[in-house]
């Protein structure tokens, strides 16, 4: 492949297959070329053609390849592995559940260490394979055949709709920068995204003086539970004036803990940045 910063990948009849762009490692920061097949942009293009928001539907589970021997061993019967080896002879394996995004039906109905062997009577040995059987831009819900405890079951799932737009509502509170849990939350660490976010903070407000830090979510202030952003917003008006505020953190890992802040509602008054039609709109509240 010739050195690019980026473009179209074609095949040797022009047909553009696939989108050539730069990806970074943010752990290593090694950044890499990789192609993005077509497959997965043009349902997108066209829904935005018709002036209709693209949505993508997703299984709620992570996938990884494990070899056909290994599978044998947990429970795939031989009739199963002969299946998915002439399905896919070069890289012989099955792929298992290694983790469920919590609050989905698939972190209700699957189990990690599941084998998912088939989808919609497919058989399935890699995750192209099963992103394409799920139709994610057109099915909602889909059907799974895995391998547990040594048996063979049908299970059939709704799927997640997603689409792009991610986070519209922000609050700063406090130097805090807060909004409702996203979905990688709940995907990376297994939990249910309640609670409200913290995302980002500035040095020397209170939020940074009293210890309160990124990637710890607020899931009390006083007395009350605080289980989004709507129910904080609700909160704030009766904090004014108070010397002191008690504030539940929780940490990714699970530690809680609890802080009291001292606000400084001159300097640092609470604004609400959300996005209407299209457009970021910033109100500063009372």
């Amino acid at each position: 492949m010739a050195p690019s910063l980026g473009g179209a990948v074609t095949n040797k009849r022009g047909d553009v297959v696939a989108l050539w762009a730069s990806f970074m490692d943010q752990g290593s920061g090694d950044a890499s070329f990789w192609g993005l097949p077509t497959a997965y942009v043009l349902p997108a293009v066209h829904s935005l053609q018709q002036d209709q928001e693209p949505t993508w539907s997703w299984l709620g589970a992570e996938l990884l390849p494990t070899p056909l021997a290994e599978a044998h061993d947990l429970g795939l019967s031989d009739v199963r592995a002969k299946q998915l080896f002439d399905a896919d002879p070069r890289y012989r394996q099955a792929l298992m559940v290694v983790r469920l995004t919590a609050g989905t039906e698939a972190a209700s109905r699957l189990q990690v260490g599941d084998l998912v062997v088939a989808v919609n009577g497919v058989p399935v040995t890699q995750a192209g394979e099963v992103e394409r059987e799920l139709d994610p831009f057109h099915a909602s819900q889909a059907t799974l055949t895995v391998v547990r405890d040594r048996a063979e079951q049908e299970i059939a799932l709704a799927l997640e709709p997603l689409d792009g737009r991610g986070v519209e509502r922000v609050v700063r509170w406090a130097g805090l920068l807060l909004h409702d849990p996203h979905v990688e939350i709940a995907a990376q660490q297994g939990f249910v995204p309640t609670g409200v976010y913290v995302a980002w903070l500035w040095y020397g407000t209170p939020g940074a003086r009293y210890g309160l830090r990124p990637t710890r979510r607020i899931t009390q202030i006083e007395d009350t539970p605080i289980q989004d952003l709507d129910a904080l917003l609700a909160l704030l008006p009766s904090l004014k004036g108070k010397e002191g505020v008690r504030v539940r953190l929780e940490s990714l890992d699970g530690r809680t803990e609890w802080k009291v802040m001292k606000l400084d509602e001159t300097s640092w008054p609470t604004l609400l940045l959300e996005r209407v039609d299209g457009e970021w709109r910033r109100t500063e509240l009372e």
